[in-house]
């Protein structure tokens, strides 16, 4: 970072029997061999040689399209992880970090998730050092439900409990992904980590799939699910009430879709055999996650055709000329006699049918009386009877 030259004056000065010790989260090569300067005979002690990631860290991958990444985002957090909106108490114990891309996609997921009731915080690379730290501690006091964060936040960050990371995002790099998913699952306690995947990003899964040795379409190792398409379009419709209450949210999706678009320009390549795997991969029927179960399911439809034979069923009393007029507006007066009008109409055509509908039954009891039938034999022969 610049500092070589004052690091190398430092070691120049200090005495030369002494005793350093380095720690670092991550040790690149390039660090390694830059840690070498000065020492003498060093040893080195590597904890991640054997384990990747936490063996109390679950993993949850969700197969998601682009365009339904909010509404996706919007049911993780209401029916998975419930966190409720528009709670006014200053204190939660169920809060999650979500991790994007830029820093465009920061603003634009806070401004969303606002507007839907959710008590959010951010953080991303050009912001304030101070406004880093005041963003940091109020979702530490749990001043807020969600922290909006992009890559700089996966590394130095120290929040003691965290039970859920959401990969908004996917990650361009396995070291990055370990890194995003180690804020969670620490000192001990349970985490889960959860992952929308598109298309897209299908090659950067299967090179996670190879770091991690695990088969991420394996239905038996259950991390890999889906979303039911009713609670999708639920919230894709929220998503559109919300772009009304907040009219600048649509500017900020446009900007977020430009930034993403430089992003994915600019992000390294996957493997070539991770390209080819994903090619040859066939799509499968992904299983629903259990939180959404049937019967929960059967319930929402069952709440939705009521609302909609309600809806067919309803008859206004008013027409959009009489609407708050009372009856003291021409239009009003004319609607009113024009109402009169085709209800004698209507009448008048109902007595008509009910005469024609009794005067054909009667018509059919006479047919059916065997005395009522005229004898059309000649009068000769019923003399001779």
């Amino acid at each position: 970072m610049g500092f070589e030259v004052q690091l190398h004056e430092i070691l120049h000065r200090l005495p030369s029997h002494r005793q350093n010790l380095l720690f670092s989260a991550t040790l690149p090569s390039a660090v390694a061999e830059f840690a070498k300067a000065g020492l003498t005979n060093p040893l080195l002690h590597r904890l991640d040689s054997e384990q990747k990631i936490s063996e109390d860290l679950q993993l949850c991958f969700f197969d998601v399209k682009r365009d339904m990444k909010d509404a996706s985002l919007l049911a993780i957090l209401d029916g998975i992880l419930r966190i409720v909106p528009n709670q006014e108490q200053e204190s939660t114990t169920n809060q999650a970090i979500i991790f994007v891309s830029t820093k465009h996609h920061v603003e634009y997921l806070t401004t969303l998730l606002s507007a839907a009731g959710y008590r959010t915080n951010h953080i991303y690379g050009s912001l304030d050092q101070v406004a880093r730290q005041q963003q940091l501690a109020g979702f530490r006091a749990g001043q807020a439900d969600l922290l909006i964060v992009t890559d700089v936040a996966a590394r130095g960050i120290d929040i003691p409990i965290m039970d859920n990371v959401i990969n908004y995002d996917f990650p361009t790099g396995v070291k990055s992904f370990i890194h995003r998913v180690g804020r969670t699952a620490r000192a001990g306690r349970k985490g889960t980590a959860w992952s929308f995947i598109t298309r897209d990003d299908l090659p950067y899964a299967i090179d996670l799939e190879v770091f991690l040795r695990m088969d991420l379409a394996d239905a038996s190792a259950n991390k890999f699910w889906s979303l039911p398409q009713a609670v999708i379009d639920k919230n894709l419709e929220q998503v559109g009430v919300l772009d009304e209450i907040s009219p600048e949210l649509p500017t900020l999706r446009t900007v977020m879709e430009r930034g993403r678009s430089m992003f994915e320009r600019s992000r390294p390549k996957a493997s070539v055999r991770a390209h080819k795997s994903a090619k040859e991969r066939r799509a499968a029927d992904v299983p629903l996650h259990p939180a959404f179960a049937v019967d929960t399911l059967d319930t929402q439809r069952q709440a939705q055709s009521k609302l909609l034979a309600t809806l067919s069923s309803f008859t206004p009393s008013e027409t959009i000329l009489e609407v708050g007029q009372r009856g003291r507006s021409g239009n009003a007066g004319l609607m009113a006699a024009r109402r009169s009008v085709a209800a004698e109409r209507n009448a008048k055509q109902r007595r008509v049918a009910q005469a024609a509908e009794a005067a054909h039954s009667g018509s059919d009891e006479v047919m059916d009386r065997p005395e009522a039938v005229s004898d059309t034999r000649p009068a000769v022969n019923r003399t001779n009877e």
